[in-house]
């Protein structure tokens, strides 16, 4: 059982995809009550399920269920540093992964190149992440991933059909998993700040807000969830 924990701690914790409000009492719990029976369960935990260990009430579960929700669509970097890759930021992926979009397609580069294509950051580095990236180990956690549906993203690659929505609060259940559909099948990315007019709408919990006002003076329309999911989710869907 304290493997299992551990094993657990090590996905939800700073060097994983760190999970707030994951810590070691409530992942302790967890697999004591029999939720948690593998690692990756923690991503597929229900409202329900994370009530029985969330003590601020109702919405307190609810919150926590959207963090763990967008804790499933992570950044290279936080992959690499679960396998052991250390000391990399955003900034340093986007050039060595350059033009690719997922965790996906680089094992797809990976498995046609005989020769390291990695660039971007000194050659010992790219040899370091070559070799653990050929990894069969590797490659079975990401795969254990995948199923438990996380999407592994280059967070600073953006490909230019590829529709900005900047989100704003907490979404109930049913509608974040709409969203969540919308990003696995890279319909979508979801943003949570906005820089630019680039982004399609703003998806906001809040009447009025600071990020709603710079939506519209952006010109970015502005979507409660509720009309999001009814108006624009289905034509983002069939496009």
């Amino acid at each position: 059982m304290e493997d299992l924990i551990q094993a657990t701690l090590k996905i939800t914790g700073p060097h994983g995809f760190y999970i707030a409000g994951m810590g070691k009492k409530t992942i302790q719990a967890l697999v004591e009550s029999g939720d948690v029976k593998k690692p990756h369960d923690v991503f597929n935990l229900s409202v329900e399920q994370v009530k029985k260990f969330v003590r601020i009430g109702p919405y307190g579960a609810k919150k926590q269920w959207a963090i763990i929700q967008r804790a499933k669509i992570a950044n290279i970097r936080q992959f690499l540093s679960y396998i052991g890759v250390t000391g990399l930021g955003n900034k340093d992926i986007a050039p060595l992964f350059d033009g690719l979009l997922t965790l996906e397609e680089v094992f797809e580069l990976i498995d046609h190149e005989y020769h390291n294509p990695f660039t971007g950051l000194s050659r010992p580095m790219c040899n370091k992440i070559w070799n653990y990236l050929k990894d069969p180990e590797v490659r079975k956690h990401y795969e254990e991933l995948k199923a438990a549906g996380i999407v592994i993203v280059n967070s600073d690659y953006e490909p230019p059909h590829r529709k900005q929505i900047n989100v704003e609060g907490v979404l109930e259940p049913d509608e974040q998993l709409v969203l969540d559909k919308l990003v696995k099948t890279k319909k979508v990315v979801v943003t949570r700040n906005l820089v630019s007019s680039s982004h399609i709408c703003t998806i906001s919990t809040y009447g009025e807000s600071a990020l709603i006002y710079k939506s519209r003076y952006l010109g970015v329309p502005v979507y409660t969830p509720k009309r999001f999911v009814r108006e624009l989710a289905p034509r983002l869907t069939i496009e």
